[in-house]
């Protein structure tokens, strides 16, 4: 806080004006600032991942399913984000946190909504509550490997298809037989 207040008294009074309710956050919020000793104002799920610009999100309950997200055009102009809030996981880092080009987040997607990873989650999860982690294979993404890119071509267009179940359902099939074919390999 004395820093902010250097850096930026008229926010530093702001927070501090507006501490007990800032406070009142959910004891979750307070679980995980508190695990960081941040100060009282710091944000929960906010970290240099939060600036990335492609996402792989999949619910954590409820439904197995994949989606990659990146900007949007606003209402308000521009081209901005969306926030990910309780439930909704995403991947934007590899395994060495270089973030994830467009290509990658779609090999990514297309591995999680293969129907042999989606019947491994329903045989291995309660449907209620799916692993943050999920546990399963997917081999680092290799631009000039044909499979990977047809992969993540097959995502792309799953998701320019999203409202044909017919044509999702095939490509799905389609992406298993890939991914087996990378896990042989």
């Amino acid at each position: 806080m004395k820093r902010l207040s250097v850096l930026a008294p008229k926010l530093a009074k702001y927070y501090n004006d507006n501490k007990s309710l800032i406070l009142n956050q959910t004891e979750y919020n307070e679980r995980i600032i508190g695990q960081n000793n941040a100060d009282f104002y710091a944000l929960a799920r906010v970290g240099e991942y939060s600036y990335a610009k492609n996402y792989v999100v999949f619910r954590d309950n409820t439904k197995w399913a994949a989606a990659v997200v990146g900007e949007i055009d606003t209402l308000w102009g521009g081209k901005k984000r969306p926030l990910f809030q309780n439930h909704a996981v995403s991947i934007c880092e590899d395994v060495n946190g270089n973030y994830i080009t467009l290509d990658e987040a779609h090999y990514i997607c297309g591995i999680m909504n293969s129907s042999v990873v989606y019947d491994y989650m329903m045989q291995s999860s309660d449907s209620r509550s799916f692993p943050i982690r999920p546990r399963i294979k997917i081999p680092k993404f290799d631009k000039t490997n044909k499979k990977h890119m047809r992969i993540a071509e097959m995502s792309k267009k799953a998701h320019r298809l999203f409202e044909d179940q017919i044509a999702v359902d095939k490509i799905k099939n389609q992406l298993s037989e890939y991914y087996l074919q990378i896990l042989s390999e």
